[in-house]
């Protein structure tokens, strides 16, 4: 990462021939301690790559300039140079892998990533995250546990949570529904065999479930479990199919009643489905389900 400082001047302790690359400055501590920056001494520049005490590493003549041969107290200033100017563009332009994400701490930057589907930009103490120029919360359960898991597994590791089940009934992950009133937001996508579905279920105390998601050809399905391997019957929720990347649904328990909209971006939902809060359930569990042979990606929990 490019260094920049103000006003940062310090002298030579001693002569350096044209072919030196350990400066010695009288006093070290005024220039950045880490990362590049640029240098001058006279008419040349030089890189600087990293500072222990009053030693100053450098690459020589840099940016055209031509090394020469400078003596004791000779002015050491660190400049905006050119090199360093569009260092610093380039440096405000992030990508990499997930796990390899450098810390937030310089408002402006924006990160690509390339493992994933997530943008963000820092904030100066956080990256804020974005999936297709919507705002994203990265998935995080709290003390999450196994609905009939079998063969099934999630791994975090990029971001997002990716699940995979085998052939099979309701397999789901959850964690503690919130008290009411609340609003779960989640941004998915899956992959699925015929006649299945995935999404976002509410499960009881005695394994009873229903669920919120989608099938194959991307219609909203929602149903009732008696539990994981006996389906009950289907609610008839609105339909609003389509193409899409990524579904939005939005579940909301205001006290009184449970709504289940959809979206097309993150932002504008539509309402298709409402019933009692107790309809059916009294949920103590949420979470994420798969119906059967697929694979679901949840990119946004909040």
């Amino acid at each position: 990462m490019e260094q920049l400082s103000n006003n940062v001047v310090s002298y030579l302790s001693s002569d350096i021939n044209d072919s030196t690359t350990s400066i010695p400055v009288v006093d070290g501590a005024v220039f950045p301690s880490s990362g590049d920056f640029t240098i001058r001494i006279n008419n040349e520049f030089m890189k600087c790559t990293a500072r222990s005490g009053n030693t100053l590493t450098v690459e020589r003549a840099s940016e055209g300039t031509s090394a020469s041969a400078h003596t004791t107290a000779d002015p050491v200033a660190a400049i905006l140079s050119k090199r360093s100017l569009l260092a610093t563009i380039g440096d405000f332009v992030q990508r990499s892998t997930f796990a390899s994400r450098i810390a937030a701490g310089q408002a402006g930057r924006v990160w690509f990533q390339t493992d994933g589907p997530y943008q963000a930009v820092d904030d100066g103490a956080n990256w804020q995250n974005y999936l297709l120029n919507a705002f994203v919360t990265l998935p995080s359960f709290s003390s999450p546990t196994w609905v009939n898991q079998g063969s099934a597994d999630i791994t975090t590791s990029k971001g997002f949570y990716h699940l995979v089940t085998p052939t099979g009934n309701v397999r789901a992950y959850v964690q503690s529904v919130p008290s009411a009133p609340y609003t779960i937001t989640a941004a998915f996508d899956a992959l699925l065999s015929t006649s299945n579905e995935a999404g976002i279920c509410l499960r009881n105390v005695s394994g009873s479930l229903v669920t919120f998601g989608i099938n194959q050809y991307g219609e909203v399905v929602a149903s009732k479990w008696d539990n994981e391997n006996s389906l009950n019957s289907n609610y008839t929720p609105d339909l609003y199919n389509g193409p899409r990347p990524v579904t939005w649904l939005k579940l909301e328990d205001d006290n009184t009643d449970r709504k289940l909209s959809i979206s097309p971006n993150g932002q504008d939902y539509q309402l298709i489905l409402t019933h009692s809060r107790t309809d059916f359930i009294t949920p103590t569990q949420v979470g994420i389900f798969i119906n059967g042979r697929g694979v679901l990606n949840l990119y946004h929990w909040g």
